[in-house]
């Protein structure tokens, strides 16, 4: 089994503290990568970030080699709608989403008028259009990413994942009221998102797969 994780876009540490758990709770077999614009990865072509970069990260990986047949992915944060997606398309053997929901959901007409606000900060402000830093984390992944805010896009997205699927982490009152819509078997573990509680807990959840 390997242990995919996808970490949340603007962590400044990138995967060090996924790797860290992972390391502590014996996962030997892992894909824990820095996302682009994050620790030794560079920023992608242009500067420009999508929520479903981590997902071609994946994608990369897989054509290098990465199987995705007996993985865990992890999706963590606003990388959890990339893990949902690949997990929409059939791929791994569990999805376990680390405050990954989306959340706070939020009606269209505030998601577009959020949208046009980040629009408007990320020309007002000169690190959008300087070079990014050679290493660490790139100012504008933080400025430029926000949760999707979309419990429709979620549920829809639920009705199609078949594998066992973990919602974990403080995000507890979204998780139950989405978790009965998944295809496959849902388990909600309420707690604080740190990597190194989240991998415990997890340890315990694949244990009883």
């Amino acid at each position: 089994m390997t242990l995919v994780v996808l970490h949340d876009l603007g962590d400044p540490v990138g995967g060090q503290a996924w790797r860290d758990a992972a390391a502590a709770h014996g996962f030997d077999d892992v894909w824990i990568p820095d996302l682009a614009g994050h620790g030794h990865t560079p920023a992608p072509t242009g500067g420009n970030y999508t929520r479903v970069d981590p997902a071609y990260a994946v994608a990369r990986a897989v054509v290098d080699g990465l199987e995705l047949d007996r993985s865990i992915m992890v999706g963590g944060g606003r990388s959890g709608w990339a893990a949902m997606a690949i997990a929409t398309a059939g791929q791994g053997a569990g999805l376990v989403l680390v405050d990954g929901l989306g959340t706070p959901w939020i009606p269209l007409a505030e998601r577009s008028a959020r949208r046009r606000a980040r629009t408007r900060t990320l020309a007002l402000d000169a690190r959008s259009i300087t070079a990014p830093p050679a290493t660490g984390l790139d100012p504008r992944v933080a400025a430029s990413q926000f949760p999707h805010g979309d419990e429709a896009l979620v549920r829809d997205a639920a009705a199609s994942i078949e594998i066992p699927t973990l919602l974990i982490g403080a995000e507890h009152e979204a998780a139950a009221a989405v978790a009965g819509g998944f295809a496959g078997p849902a388990t909600v573990i309420g707690c604080t998102p740190e990597p190194k509680t989240v991998v415990a807990h997890m340890t315990a959840w694949l244990s009883d797969l």
